[in-house]
C-alpha cells in the first residue's frame, strides 16, 4: 500500500480522524482493513528516506583504505574515527539520542557498536564517560550518509589524498539510484 494523502479532521472526544487514501490491490487493501476492523493495530506513519547508495559505500571504503594506508592505520580504526566524528545520533521513540553512561577505562563498543563520548563525571570518586550512541553508516539516510563521506572527504583532503568532484561523486550517486528505482537524483552541492 503507498499512501497518496491523508486528511486529518477532529473528532468528538478529542480525537483526531484521519482519511487515508492509498493505491494499491483494492482485494489486499480491504483483507488489511477487515483485519483492523477485528483487531487491534497500532498505525505507525513514517516518510520513507532513501539510504546511501552503493556505489557512494564503495568509494566511501575506498578513501578509508587510501586514509588507513597513509596513516598507517587499520581500515576499522579510520572508520571508527570517521564515524566517531562525523556520525549520526541513533534516536529513540521520542527523538532523544540514545545515551549511556560506562565507567572511565571500559570499553563502549561492548554496549553500541559505534558511540560519541560527550561527557564525564563523577561518583564517589569514581570517573564515569557518557556516550550518544551513533547510527551504522547502513543505518543512515542518504544525506546522513553523504555528510560523513563529506567528513572522510575533508580528512582526506588534508593528507594530500586525491578525492572525486561533488559532482563526480552526485553522478555515482544518481547512477547507483537509477538502478535501484529510486528516482530521486541527488544535489551535487552537499
Amino acid at each position: 500500500m503507498v499512501i497518496k494523502h491523508i486528511e486529518m479532521t477532529a473528532h468528538p472526544g478529542g480525537l483526531t480522524r484521519l482519511n487515508i487514501v492509498v493505491a494499491g490491490d483494492r482485494s489486499l487493501i480491504a483483507k488489511d482493513v477487515s483485519k483492523v476492523e477485528k483487531d487491534k493495530f497500532e498505525l505507525q506513519i513514517k516518510r520513507i528516506r532513501s539510504k546511501r547508495g552503493l556505489t557512494a559505500n564503495a568509494y566511501y571504503w575506498v578513501l578509508v583504505d587510501h586514509l588507513a594506508k597513509v596513516l598507517g592505520s587499520s581500515k576499522d580504526e579510520v572508520h571508527d574515527q570517521i564515524m566517531q566524528d562525523y556520525g549520526t545520533f541513533k534516536l529513540n521513540d521520542n527523538g532523544k539520542p540514545i545515551v549511556f553512561t560506562i565507567a572511565a577505562g571500559e570499553n563502549p563498543k561492548d554496549i553500541a557498536p559505534y558511540s560519541r563520548a560527550f561527557a564525564e563525571g563523577y561518583v564517589d570518586g569514581k570517573k564515569f564517560i557518557h556516550h550518544a550512541v551513533l547510527k551504522g553508516s547502513s543505518e543512515m539516510s542518504a544525506y546522513e550518509f553523504g555528510v560523513l563521506l563529506d567528513g572522510l572527504i575533508s580528512e582526506c583532503k588534508e593528507m594530500g589524498i586525491e578525492t572525486m568532484t561533488p559532482q563526480e561523486i552526485a553522478e555515482l550517486e544518481y547512477l547507483n539510484s537509477s538502478n535501484t528505482n529510486d528516482q530521486e537524483k541527488p544535489s551535487a552541492d552537499r
